[in-house]
């Protein structure tokens, strides 16, 4: 199985050639690779392809060239195991198999798996564990009858059978998901696991968009920001619910840049089912009312949004600490900070900034009062490019 091993910020990382998907290697957020700022690589660098058993590398017109054992390719070049290639300042290497540390790791997290890999779970038949969430593991499936590829969520413990029956009311409810809102395909329950597919959605999530203190465009970041509030707004109006846990890795890209949210409908269930009736959401992006223990409603999703927001265009999170107590009395008490002072290479304007706070407003009652108003305004900031009060400015990565 040939595997491509890099390293970033002293991590190692794989990625799996065998599926034959093209493994793109560059700066933009949209790469399967993405390189460091600033050292060099250009946004769309280099990709590699794994067809008919030949790994091959090709250089898309980078400004520094793409290097094999030292020696900069011209035209498309046939790799081999223990070849090393150097792009954009970071050095990947294609083997044949994974060193025993990776694989150990990898190893490690199948053991958390309720089935071996090749189970079927309804028509679909397990290929591949691809990481584990907080309440779920997912795994990269395929139709045993077409040859569909698509991502098994499966539950991380087993459910009573009361759970299971409320389970499965729920994905029959929300299957043909609105655009914007990840559709569920084929779902069941096996021993007791609780288990759902839907589409695979082969670029990069919104979290390993961010990873490493990465930030967006200001154009990139507004536009997912809009797209997920008239998503969820659909999700609101055709099912009178809400989503309840947003974060950055259930916000998913299509091959063509479409965003998918995944999960909608399932916070109320999996905080009862999976999460010992505590909120099925991250700390770092929970509303103060959820933190409370009060009702929460679309307005919690209005603010999680904000949260996100804020981190796509400084790179951090506006509130940050090392105790999960913290960080939620930071949630209920603490203002959203102006994102330059927290990173100080941004500034936002005004007018956006405004947007955020309202957002993130402790009190519900002083949000948007409804997600077309909150579209509105994200559109107008698009229209102008941050620059409507002149004065926005701010860092971007060198082009």
């Amino acid at each position: 199985m040939p595997w491509l091993i890099f390293n970033i910020d002293g991590k190692d990382e794989c990625i799996d050639l065998s599926d034959g998907r093209p493994v793109e290697i560059g700066r933009s957020s949209s790469c399967a690779i993405v390189l460091p700022e600033n050292l060099g690589g250009s946004r769309h660098h280099c990709v590699v392809s794994c067809s008919a058993g030949l790994i091959t590398l090709r250089d898309l017109n980078s400004t520094n060239g793409t290097y094999v054992n030292q020696v900069r390719i011209k035209v498309p070049v046939v790799l081999c195991s223990g070849d090393e290639i150097y792009a954009g300042g970071i050095l990947i290497r294609c083997a044949a198999e994974l060193p025993d540390e990776l694989r150990a790791r990898f190893s490690k997290q199948e053991e958390n798996l309720p089935f071996e890999l090749g189970t079927m779970l309804g028509s679909f038949c397990l290929k591949k564990l691809l990481r584990t969430a907080r309440e779920t593991l997912l795994v990269l499936g395929y139709s045993g009858e077409t040859g569909e590829e698509a991502v098994i969520r499966i539950g991380c413990s087993p459910v009573p059978e009361e759970m299971s029956r409320i389970f499965k009311a729920i994905c029959a409810r929300f299957a043909d998901a609105p655009d914007g809102l990840l559709p569920i395909l084929e779902f069941g329950v096996q021993n007791g696991f609780c288990w759902y597919a839907s589409p695979y959605c082969e670029a990069p999530d919104l979290e390993k968009r961010l990873a490493l203190g990465r930030r967006l465009y200001f154009s990139d970041a507004i536009r997912i920001a809009r797209l997920a509030a008239e998503a969820l707004e659909r999700g609101c109006d055709r099912y009178g619910t809400f989503h309840g846990g947003l974060e950055p890795r259930l916000f998913l890209f299509d091959i063509r840049d479409r965003l998918r949210i995944a999960d909608f409908g399932f916070f109320a269930w999996k905080s009862v089912a999976l999460n010992g009736g505590k909120p099925a959401a991250g700390p770092e992006y929970m509303s103060p009312e959820q933190v409370k223990g009060d009702a929460a409603s679309w307005k919690s999703d209005q603010y999680s949004l904000g949260i996100i927001l804020f981190r796509m265009l400084t790179g951090v999170l506006p509130f940050q600490a090392s105790e999960k107590n913290q960080l939620y009395d930071m949630q209920v008490t603490q203002q959203l900070p102006d994102p330059s002072s927290v990173n100080p290479e941004v500034m936002v304007g005004k007018s956006l900034f405004r947007i955020m706070k309202k957002m993130t407003a402790k009190d519900p009652g002083k949000r948007y009062s409804s997600w077309s108003e909150l579209v509105s305004d994200f559109s107008r900031e698009e229209e102008s490019g941050g620059s409507g009060t002149g004065n926005f400015t701010a860092t971007v990565p060198h082009q």
